[in-house]
């Protein structure tokens, strides 16, 4: 009774069906989990781009800011008030000891 061919396993069609069910539900679940990794992916890009805007934006305020108050517009105003420039503080103060 040999017969010259390989042997297969007797396999119930149930257990096929659940393995097929199975397998198909595994691979649902990845790709609704590729898609959803790159719908993030999509969503911090674009955070990053409107983060990279208002950064930006917060510099040449920024800028714009310190320029405003910075030392030679401060010496202007003054000037504009009447104060007059005292020069240079390089002067040293000498502590005595007693």
């Amino acid at each position: 009774m040999s017969q010259s061919g390989t042997v297969f396993p007797k396999v119930k069609p149930g257990k096929v069906i659940l393995i097929t069910i199975l397998i198909g539900i595994l691979g649902f679940a990845y790709l609704t989990h590729v898609f959803a990794t790159q719908r993030l992916l999509r969503e911090v890009q674009q955070l990053e781009a409107e983060y990279n805007k208002t950064r930006q934006k917060y510099d040449e305020l920024k800028l714009r800011y310190d320029r405003m108050v910075g030392p030679a517009e401060i010496y202007q105003k003054a000037k504009e008030q009447g104060f007059i420039n005292g020069g240079p503080a390089n002067k040293v103060i000498i502590i005595k000891n007693d």
